[in-house]
């Protein structure tokens, strides 16, 4: 007896990756499972076996901000595999790193703590100090060669903001640098990629109508001092690569993960094994990317820096 063509069972294919094209939840995670192994070999010898968590920790921070969900695989997994490489975590108590939407695309964005933390593993560096200079605060400096930074809080209402500073103290003694409130604005309003979102419009405004920036404003004008001081400052090579990283980022530009993924997807098959038409689809996205143009101390003496960001990535 003849069976019915329309009653066999026939075996689901699995739909072709996309990495150019926005998708959801499930659209994500096939996108991880290509990827992790990539994502394993990246991380550093102290956050081995952390992939798993971090792809995630990325799927989590997509959801909890749609505009990252209209941004391509292609571009939020190279943001977390560039965060990977330099072993940094995405979103998290740590703040290493952010996720800022753009045109479609996710751009890793350093915050000062990730710098923070990569200048600190490299031990060249034995502390990094920050401040807020308010109106009342007792502060004073002087640059040259018998340079100092003085500064005393006010007790109370130290009034508005006035400028910020960092000050770097290595073993052969300690520089300094500072911005004045209205150059950090003008500095966000010139380069921030997410115009009125994101860590640098966390701003209030005091009851005299004068700015009172918060949390994510001030940990950006740090980084935004630290970087221009790493400028001049025998840096790491892990350390060079985040500081330019960042630059690029600024500048709208695709970081170098984001160009690498479709090489890597030829190494790196799905499983189940992908279907010719995916297969084809990833040679497609190869050609096509390679015919493109191309307050206070924040740690004195601390504790190990490697050990609490794998820590942090466990919970």
């Amino acid at each position: 007896m003849s069976q019915d063509p329309q009653s066999t069972p026939t075996k689901a294919i699995a739909k072709p990756i996309d990495w150019t094209k926005p998708t959801d939840k499930g659209g994500l995670e096939r996108c991880g499972q290509v990827i992790v192994g990539q994502m394993q070999k990246a991380l550093p010898k102290f956050l081995q076996g952390q992939a798993d968590k971090m792809i995630r920790a990325l799927i989590m921070q997509a959801q909890k901000t749609p505009k990252l969900m209209q941004c391509s695989p292609l571009t939020l997994f190279g943001a977390c595999l560039e965060a990977a490489r330099l072993g940094l975590e995405i979103g998290g108590p740590m703040g290493h790193a952010y996720l800022i939407p753009f045109k479609g695309s996710a751009t890793l964005i350093i915050g000062y703590k990730g710098l923070a933390e990569l200048a600190w593993r490299s031990k060249q560096f034995k502390a990094i100090e920050v401040g807020q200079v308010r109106q009342k605060d007792a502060f004073d400096y002087m640059r040259g060669t018998e340079s100092f930074l003085k500064h005393k809080e006010a007790l109370g209402d130290r009034g508005r903001v006035l400028l910020y500073y960092v000050v770097i103290k290595t073993e052969h003694g300690s520089t300094f640098d500072l911005m004045t409130l209205e150059d950090a604005i003008a500095f966000r309003d010139r380069y921030a990629l997410s115009k009125g979102s994101g860590p640098w419009f966390e701003m209030a405004q005091r009851d005299d109508g004068t700015p009172e920036p918060l949390n994510g404003f001030n940990w950006m004008t740090w980084k935004t001092i630290l970087r221009r001081m790493f400028k001049v400052l025998p840096l790491s090579q892990e350390l060079q690569h985040a500081v330019a990283l960042d630059e690029e980022s600024e500048r709208g530009e695709l970081q170098p993960a984001q160009e690498s993924i479709p090489l890597l997807l030829g190494e790196a098959e799905p499983e189940p094994v992908a279907t010719n038409q995916e297969k084809s689809g990833a040679a497609a996205l190869r050609e096509k990317m390679a015919n493109a143009s191309t307050g206070g101390a924040l740690f004195d003496n601390p504790t190990d820096g490697n050990k609490a960001a794998a820590e942090a990535l466990k919970h």
